[in-house]
């Protein structure tokens, strides 16, 4: 009776610090790989890496228009070298860095889900325009910022920190 009691505490405790995170449960690194793998492809990474590239060419070509003979080159490169099928597994493992295999695959989930297929869709889109914002906002306030360098670097020369 005593052993069957302890028993029954130690798989409340134990049962409790796993509810909680005081313990997690250990995963062999083919299911930590298969959930970070899986998150990869729900969060449409090829798809993604694709948009993101044509929102970065985009964005230089107008930044820069001397570049648009060279859009097939640029594009070509970008696709080579930040691709999809070049960061892959370097993404997989930097999941695998930041979150457990139960968030992987709580994210997994999410980006199935039609919320998820929404914020991926519009995400190359929205981060375009969010730096276009930036430049923009930066650009508007380059003499405000010149003047305080100004300020700073005559501060500087006179010896006071």
């Amino acid at each position: 009776m005593k052993k069957q009691l302890m028993m029954l505490a130690c798989t409340g405790l134990l049962t409790s610090a796993l509810a909680t995170g005081a313990v997690s449960a250990e995963y062999s690194d083919e299911e930590r790989y298969a959930a970070a793998y899986a998150l990869v492809a729900a969060a449409d990474g090829e798809g993604l890496s694709e948009k993101m590239t044509e929102t970065m060419v985009e964005t230089q070509l107008q930044r820069n228009p001397a570049l648009i003979p060279y859009r097939r080159v640029y594009t070509e490169f970008l696709e080579e070298v930040v691709g999809h099928d070049s960061l892959r597994a370097e993404i997989a493992e930097l999941y695998l860095d930041y979150y457990s295999v139960e968030e992987m695959r709580t994210l997994t989930t999410f980006y199935n889900s039609p919320t998820g297929k929404k914020l991926l869709a519009v995400t190359p889109d929205l981060t375009g325009q969010l730096l276009q914002l930036v430049q923009l906002r930066i650009q508007d306030n380059l003499p405000r910022l010149q003047e305080l360098i100004g300020v700073e670097a005559e501060r500087l020369a006179m010896g006071q920190e």
